[in-house]
């Protein structure tokens, strides 16, 4: 049953805090959430308050730490699909998502709001790179989905929710719904987790356990099975590139044969490869956006050679560099591009390189043919594709913020 069905059903929720009770300065502690939950608070300066359907933050300490103020909800265990819902408007430094404890800062699996206009997440207590970027005063929705080992993180303001981010590193089980902040001014008007779980599927995914279609066990859950698993039976072009061994290698007679190409069903993606090997002077990496498979003549292509990473345009045949960045090889760590119109993101083992760059040649943009690229001397172990959202893929998450 596809959650689309299940969403014409009432809707009902694990947490669900719409703080509908005003409370002054000081009086948060120890109250109760629709659904029943006691709050924990630490407010040690009187910063939190409940007003007009609003938990407000005033601000935090003098000197700021972490989670002074903050508010923590009852324990729940990690559970695949899980999600998490929210609302905020605020200036600066707030995290929404998962904690470890009822105290400090909220590291389990999060999305935090940091200086500069940056979207950050977390994950086991470590900073994940920037992955995007936040207007001040403006509303935004939050959604927090719990994966066995990770998290991905979804945003939406006044558009479409986009995939933010898809990340692996955290495990821990027993974890605590919260809203922590540093020295924000925030206004927060609903936390909820619904029973219902789901995580998005992927567009392609790959493995390498077969010849010329996709797998499908390109990512964590097409292993596994269940929710957020798909992606398998894409049918590949490329004539020069094999499977062995659980890998994906290539053997090019013509530039033309560096790109194993699929035709998905939207120009707007978050795409990772994860290379295993990669020998000197070899390029490996991402294609999006590719025009013609037979006569590749307008794409962009990321890509890692000799302890460099690469994003390049090539429009009517001519090639152009556009990002240069040192990244050092690490044998089966993930390369990301996200593209969302004309903005490209490169990531490569957890770290954002360089900034997004602006990629808007008409003869780009719009292809909906994405392709692992390799001039050979390369073992490619798994890639994964997912919409980025611009579409309206996974709008679907407003459901739950209705009501």
């Amino acid at each position: 049953m596809s959650l689309l069905t299940t969403l014409r059903k009432p809707i009902k929720f694990l947490l669900r805090d719409d703080f509908d009770t005003d409370l002054p300065a000081g009086a948060v502690n120890g109250t109760k959430c629709r659904t029943g939950q006691t709050r924990t608070v630490t407010d040690t300066e009187n910063k939190m308050s409940v007003a007009g359907g609003k938990l407000v933050i005033s601000g935090g300490k003098a000197t700021p730490v972490w989670g002074d103020p903050g508010v923590f909800y009852p324990t729940i265990n990690r559970q695949s699909g899980r999600i998490m819902v929210a609302n905020i408007q605020q200036n600066n430094k707030v995290i929404i998502g998962f904690a470890l404890s009822t105290t400090g800062a909220a590291t389990a699996a999060d999305l935090a709001f940091f200086p500069g206009n940056i979207i950050t997440g977390h994950a086991g207590g470590a900073q994940l790179p920037s992955i995007g970027s936040w207007i001040a005063d403006t509303a935004y929705n939050v959604a927090v989905l719990l994966r066995s080992n990770g998290m991905m993180l979804l945003l939406k303001s006044s558009s479409d929710w986009r995939l933010m981010w898809v990340d692996s590193r955290s495990n821990v089980s027993t974890i605590y719904p919260a809203i922590t902040n540093n020295n924000a001014q925030a206004e927060i008007d609903t936390l909820r987790i619904p029973h219902r779980l789901w995580l998005p599927t992927p567009l392609l995914s790959d493995g390498f356990s077969l010849q010329g279609i996709s797998d499908g066990k390109g990512h964590a859950e097409g292993i596994a099975g269940g929710l957020g698993s798909g992606g398998g039976g894409v049918e590949w072009q490329g004539p020069t590139w094999s499977v062995s061994g659980g890998y994906l290698r290539n053997n090019p007679s013509v530039p033309a044969d560096y790109y194993r190409t699929a035709t998905l069903s939207t120009p707007d993606v978050v795409a990772g490869v994860q290379i295993h090997s990669l020998a000197a002077g070899a390029q490996a990496g991402l294609t999006l956006n590719l025009d013609n498979q037979p006569n590749p003549q307008n794409l962009a292509t990321a890509y890692l050679q000799d302890g460099r990473c690469y994003l390049a345009k090539t429009v009517s045949g001519v090639k152009t560099t556009v990002m240069d960045q040192a990244a050092t090889f690490v044998a089966d760590a993930w390369l990301y591009v996200i593209k969302d119109g004309t903005g490209y993101s490169v990531y490569y083992n957890d770290s954002l390189l360089g900034t997004t760059q602006t990629i808007a040649d008409p003869a780009i943009v719009g292809n909906r043919k994405h392709c692992l690229y390799s001039t050979g001397g390369v073992d490619i172990k798994a890639v994964k594709i997912y919409a980025r959202g611009t579409e309206g893929q996974y709008n679907l998450l407003e459901e739950f913020m209705k009501g």
